[in-house]
């Protein structure tokens, strides 16, 4: 996203501040967020029992905005539109001009002193962000024409820096889809750690034209999709055997998936995802 207004300026809820003649600054934004700690306290030892903790807690972002105006009735308005701009029931983008291809979700949950303006023509704004920045463009990757034996390793990159599965906030995005027939599908995928993470599907799929079986790896769905209506889909949840558990997590950095199965002929295989970044 390109934001035209003056450096320190930011967008939220698809607005610029820079409409409201405001001049912003980043006063605090926390370059990680704050781990949720898991820890149990050991009676009769020092210190306490850490549990290996992936989780994060939301993250605070204040924005400092500046309005120069020597016409008190101006000001005045002007604060009620910012304070209507602000108040907002949902998630709502935030992006700061320094960062413009990333994104934050985010409302203002605290007060906010917009009484300051008037008095000292300065007030801060805190965001309560969900913990991770998200890409501001999401990418696919396909791999087209394989079977259980050709072309069947599918490997791309993530640019991100967080793994992104089923315990990612609101707003991710990791979704799957398969195109062409089976008897059944495995997909393999070779972890860092090397151990992998194995998706099982045990029903045959051989309907002409193809339909698409979508994975949804954040809400954990399972739909062949036969048509363009509303209804065209069908829930395909009770065929997985295996994985139904993780799903396909995507790493940070290289992912290996290995496609697997019997009479697996595949016209593609793609997954559409947005990166994160702590």
């Amino acid at each position: 996203m390109t934001i035209t207004g003056p450096v320190g300026s930011f967008s939220f809820n698809d607005i610029e501040s820079s409409s409201f003649g405001l001049i912003c600054k980043s006063v605090s934004r926390p370059i990680l967020p704050a781990a949720k700690l898991k820890r149990v306290d050991m009676p009769g030892a020092s210190g306490v029992f850490d549990f290996p903790n992936t989780e994060y807690s939301n993250r605070p972002i204040t924005m400092r905005i500046t309005y120069l105006s020597a016409d008190f009735e101006a000001m005045r308005i002007n604060a009620r539109l910012i304070a209507g701009w602000l108040s907002q029931p949902t998630w709502c983008k935030l992006v700061i001009n320094d960062e413009p291809d990333l994104y934050y979700l985010a409302k203002v949950a605290a007060e906010t002193n917009m009484a300051a303006l008037f008095t000292a023509g300065q007030a801060d704004i805190v965001f309560d962000c969900l913990p991770f920045a998200y890409s501001d463009t999401g990418i696919t990757e396909v791999l087209n024409d394989l079977t259980d034996s050709y072309n069947n390793v599918f490997t791309f990159t993530n640019p991100g820096t967080k793994t992104i599965d089923y315990r990612c906030p609101e707003g991710s995005q990791s979704i799957i889809s398969v195109v062409g027939t089976w008897s059944s599908l495995v997909i393999t995928i070779t972890t860092p750690e090397d151990t992998g993470v194995i998706l099982c599907y045990y029903k045959a799929q051989n309907a002409s034209p193809h339909p698409t079986l979508e994975i949804d790896n954040i809400d954990m769905t399972v739909h062949l999709i036969t048509g363009q209506g509303p209804n065209d889909w069908t829930n395909e949840f009770g065929a997985l055997t295996s994985g139904m558990d993780t799903f396909v997590p995507i790493y940070a950095g290289e992912n290996v998936w290995t496609i697997e199965g019997a009479d697996v002929n595949l016209d593609s295989i793609g997954v559409e995802y947005v990166p994160l970044w702590l």
